[in-house]
């Protein structure tokens, strides 16, 4: 609306320069020729004596000076007013009365800030007999700053003027301006304070940006001077994956009228933010497109939370599988459990009845029977620590020994360490005092760690896949299990972060065996931690207090 103010502005300005130039010519003319005006009649204010023939010429410009559009005044070398139409004395509040007294002044009349302007038309006047439109303010007879377009042009006279100077009153436009201005910027105070990004752009192929809030510094780092007119610029930061898509869904915008796409979007410190993006066609009355409306919003936090919601969906159900292996493996368990023990019975019974009869081969299928029971009961007693280790209810604390716990783990896992072919070293403190545990508990950290070791040497050439297992007092009340390998370690940047939840370095792992081993630790009053061994791999270790 304010470009619309201002074309109109001009356009009366062109109009009145033509007219004006037509009325100077025709003034020259009339001088030129020298003729005397009508006999005895005496020349106006601003008025030249002219001939019959020039007539016409001075009625225009006596129909110009009496309008209601324009204001007119003459002035001499001292820039007193000679003679002023009605509407230039309605404008600065004067009578005619005023320029008779001679009262009127350009000078006196004309702000100080404008002064050097009017002084600089005054010798655009000597120089060249006129002057180009300008602006400026008039003050008037009540204290009023009147602003104004205003063009001058020389004149000589009998009056004596030295010209005569044309006023356009835009008093109206600038109020119209201010306003406008003013309702600008409440309407970008408000968009500033939306939590979305407001634009417009052309419907060219470029989808060229023609506006955009100020906030989009605030989402971008960028600032609305870094997308105007330059459609490369916004298109060239979508993330490779998504600009297909996004370009698509505008090609289509012309025909559907509305597009609203997702999207992926480098800001300035070159990490890329989740934006959504709903553009809409604005039409002019004949149909053919005008100009693009849209908005932009930041929604990365919202699409990092509805990842973050799906992974813990998937974890979830992946640890509810696992505990329904849990309590399968601790039925399995139980079932095994009783034709393992039958049959190592049934070894026994065999082992007595072959004693009775000595013959030469008894002696070895007495021993030969004698390991089948052994590896049975091992085999049951393998079975007895799994059901143990997956059973849901958990012990009281008890009174155990590490090395106990060790070993047992040891034994578990002893048919996967064989199968990854990696050499196991165990170190045992003599005479360790118990610790109160909860053993299941306990197991099951060390569980962890044992088996996060295998798989950090599981990828290494076969004579380096080495793991330590060392038991001791490191204090007067405390006991230290350590795990140690050989492996590829772990960033060092990520060290901090090995106990936080859901946090892994591995392709396929959950993030929970070691915040869980943690808190466990934690909970019995002790601590668990991680260093970079000297040469590779890593050294877990946890410290509980002794009895």
């Amino acid at each position: 609306m304010a470009d619309a103010t201002t074309l109109e502005t001009q356009l009366q300005i062109e109009q009145l320069q033509a007219r004006i130039r037509g009325l100077q010519q025709q003034l020259a003319e009339a001088k030129n020729a020298g003729l005397p005006g009508k006999t005895g009649e005496k020349p106006r204010p601003c008025e030249p004596t002219l001939s019959p023939r020039f007539r016409p010429s001075h009625q225009q410009l006596r129909r110009i000076a009496d309008s209601d559009i324009l204001g007119m005044l003459s002035w001499d070398e001292n820039c007193n007013v000679l003679d002023a139409n009605d509407h230039f004395l309605k404008m600065i509040g004067a009578t005619i009365e005023n320029v008779r007294a001679g009262e009127l002044n350009v000078a006196k009349m004309t702000p100080e800030k404008d002064r050097d302007r009017d002084r600089q038309a005054l010798r655009e006047v000597a120089e060249s007999g006129v002057c180009r439109p300008f602006e400026k303010e008039f003050i008037g007879f009540d204290g009023r700053h009147v602003p104004a377009i205003v063009w001058a042009a020389s004149q000589e006279g009998a009056s004596g003027a030295m010209g005569v100077c044309f006023v356009l009153d835009i008093s109206q436009q600038k109020k119209t301006e201010a306003k406008l201005l003013a309702a600008t910027e409440q309407l970008s105070l408000i968009l500033a304070s939306l939590p979305l990004v407001s634009y417009t752009c052309r419907p060219d192929p470029g989808f060229t940006s023609t506006f955009l809030s100020d906030n989009v510094v605030d989402l971008t780092g960028f600032s609305p001077h870094d997308f105007l007119g330059k459609p490369e610029f916004w298109r060239s930061r979508i993330h490779p994956d998504d600009a297909p898509r996004v370009l698509e869904n505008l090609d289509r915008l012309l025909e559907s009228g509305q597009a609203e796409s997702e999207y992926r979007w480098k800001v300035r410190d070159g990490s890329y933010r989740d934006f959504w993006d709903c553009v809409h066609l604005s039409r002019r009355p004949d149909g053919e497109p005008s100009h693009l409306v849209g908005a932009w919003k930041d929604i990365t936090l919202r699409t990092r939370a509805i990842e973050k919601a799906r992974e813990l969906r998937e974890q979830l159900a992946y640890m509810g599988r696992v505990s329904t292996m849990g309590e399968m493996a601790s039925e399995l368990a139980h079932e095994l459990n009783q034709p393992l023990s039958a049959a190592a019975n049934y070894c026994y019974v065999g082992q007595q009845m072959l004693s009775k009869t000595l013959t030469p081969n008894n002696a070895d299928l007495s021993e030969l029977l004698r390991k089948i029971e052994n590896q049975t009961i091992r085999a049951g007693e393998i079975v007895r620590r799994i059901r143990n280790h997956v059973h849901n209810e958990l012990s009281a604390r008890t009174l155990c020994n590490l090395n106990d716990i060790v070993i047992e783990v040891v034994e578990l896992l002893e048919a996967e360490t064989q199968k990854k072919q990696v050499r196991l070293h165990v170190e045992l403190a003599s005479s360790l005092p118990r610790v109160l545990v909860n053993s299941i508990e306990i197991q099951q950290v060390l569980v962890n760690l044992y088996r996060n070791a295998l798989e950090a040497v599981a990828e290494l050439p076969a004579d380096r896949r080495r793991l330590t297992i060392i038991s001791s007092q490191t204090a007067a009340h405390t006991a230290t299990v350590s795990v140690c390998d050989a492996g590829v370690g772990i960033p060092p940047d990520s060290t901090a972060q090995v106990f936080d939840a859901f946090f892994t370095t591995k392709a396929n792992g959950m993030g929970m065996g070691l915040a869980i081993s943690h808190s466990i630790i934690e909970s019995h009053q002790g601590e668990l931690s991680v260093k970079p061994n000297a040469g590779h791999g890593v050294t877990f270790a946890f410290t509980l207090p002794t009895a």
